[in-house]
């Protein structure tokens, strides 16, 4: 009898944390579909003066920077913070973000980009914080894949589908009914997770502060090289999906806008698939070796998309474009070795540092990319995708070679 109600308890425990963690990731999503949003509705804003060819860069980088001054923040808060709390707070501020966009004024809406981007920072960590709990140590980089997966339908839906709603019945109500579900996912997020105290109540004591201070996560140089390989392999989605992507093809004119804006959105589905299969390998002695594969991989078909799209059909443009998002996902693997190294406690902000370097370096290049056009085509500055994962590919290699020197003076030492 006393088994079968401990068996209860643990099921149902198991389920609040499941459905926190699936709501927490929809969340996630909303976030990644007003990351996207500029890339959607970029033709639009400018038909609106909302905005002009000079501020798209700005605006769309301006998301980015909210998401790097926050990551740390948020990795503090949810140390010494409810995860109810925040996930509620970062979800109304994500719905004030979203309203913005519906702003005449540059200002106004350049605040809510910053607004969505900060706001989205801590969604994410809760999330991952969430996981962590919930999952076995074993299949841990498996969910981190997993909450990716759900979290980047978001980027998918950003794409075809949000091009069909904004057509369907324009931008204002479009954008008032993803803050409408921003909402009501907060409000079932704020219910599901309970107040267990192995996930919410951290002793905010001197001693922990001690311990968990962001000065050893800073100067950490391993945190910093797997952040550098993460966004060099994610420059298709800051260049492509978030921003580029669809005005590269429409420039071709190699398919229709709304078959352009399909395949761009073809790049999520291949990281959907991609990274809960990367992730289930990311325990493995062997993960240098996979994310050095990933790289190699990734600059060749980078390459491939560049140099062949004017005389492949549309069909093989679709196939590349998802093996691109597939390959590339083999990030996820850094973010599942830094939760591996440290404690629950500590992963939050060990993953905010982490991924502060990633979107300080999505900040960067997208206003590099936006000096290259300046002075080149869009075509010929996208030739910096398949540098950018090679670059990923010597990281890799160096983090291979490192991590083979240790293992070797650890057996000498036994």
């Amino acid at each position: 009898m006393m088994k079968q109600k401990y068996l209860s308890k643990s099921f149902v425990k198991t389920l609040y944390g499941g459905c926190a963690c699936i709501i927490a990731s929809l969340i996630f999503g909303c976030s990644y579909i007003d990351m996207n949003i500029m890339s959607t509705a970029d033709q639009l804003l400018i038909d609106k003066k909302i905005i002009n060819q000079d501020h798209f860069g700005l605006l769309v980088s301006l998301y980015f920077f909210g998401n790097s001054l926050a990551y740390i923040l948020a990795g503090i808060a949810l140390q010494y913070y409810s995860v109810r709390k925040i996930i509620l707070l970062a979800t109304l501020a994500l719905c004030i973000g979203t309203l913005l966009l519906l702003s005449t004024n540059p200002i106004s809406f350049g605040f809510g980009r910053f607004l969505l981007g900060s706001a989205g920072a801590f969604v994410y960590l809760s999330a991952l914080q969430i996981v962590s709990v919930f999952s076995a140590p074993l299949y841990l980089g498996a969910a981190f894949g997993l909450v990716s997966t759900i979290g980047l339908f978001g980027g998918f839906i950003s794409q075809g589908p949000l091009v069909m709603l904004i057509m369907q019945f324009g931008w204002g109500n479009s954008i008032i009914f993803l803050a409408l579900i921003i909402l009501l996912l907060g409000i079932a997020a704020f219910s599901f997770i309970r107040k267990e105290p192995s996930l919410i109540n951290y002793d905010n004591s001197i001693e922990l502060m001690k311990h968990t201070g962001t000065r050893k996560f800073l100067y950490n140089r391993i945190i910093w090289l797997y952040s550098a390989y993460a966004v060099l392999m994610c420059s298709p989605i800051f260049l492509l999906t978030a921003s580029w992507g669809q005005e590269y093809l429409n420039t071709l004119n190699v398919v229709s806008p709304q078959d352009a804006a399909t395949i761009n959105g073809t790049i999520f589905i291949g990281i959907m698939v991609g990274a809960p299969c990367w992730g289930l390998f990311s325990g493995s002695r062997y993960y240098p070796l996979l994310m050095l594969g990933g790289s190699v991989f990734s600059a060749i078909i980078a390459f491939l998309i560049l140099k062949t799209i004017l005389f492949i059909p549309p069909s093989t443009i679709y196939v590349f474009y998802f093996l691109l998002g597939f390959v590339m996902s083999s990030q996820i693997i850094v973010y599942a070795r830094v939760a591996y190294d440290y404690t629950q406690r500590q992963v939050a902000l060990a993953l905010g540092v982490l991924t502060t370097g990633v979107v300080c370096g999505g900040a960067l290049m997208q206003l590099i990319f936006s000096y290259m056009l300046k002075v080149t085509t869009l075509p010929s500055a996208l030739w910096i995708l398949p540098l950018s994962e090679l670059i990923a590919a010597f990281i890799a290699l160096y983090i291979l070679i490192s991590a083979r020197s240790r293992a070797k003076k650890e057996l000498y030492l036994c």
